[in-house]
């Protein structure tokens, strides 16, 4: 739905990038991003029970 062209994908015969990093870099992004979200959507919880706390 977002991505209608195959413009975003990445071609290992020309981009030599895909070759060089190994897998095991990019399943560490993954989680490193997964990790970011879940921290953040945390932090947003509290700050908002926090909030909510503090007006009633």
């Amino acid at each position: 739905m977002l991505f209608r062209n195959q413009d975003w994908e990445f071609d290992p015969a020309l981009d030599p990038i895909i070759n060089v990093l190994p897998e095991g870099f990019f399943a560490a992004c993954f989680v490193l991003g997964f990790g970011l979200l879940i921290v953040a959507l945390v932090v947003i919880l509290r700050w908002g029970r926090r909030d909510a706390r503090r007006h009633q």
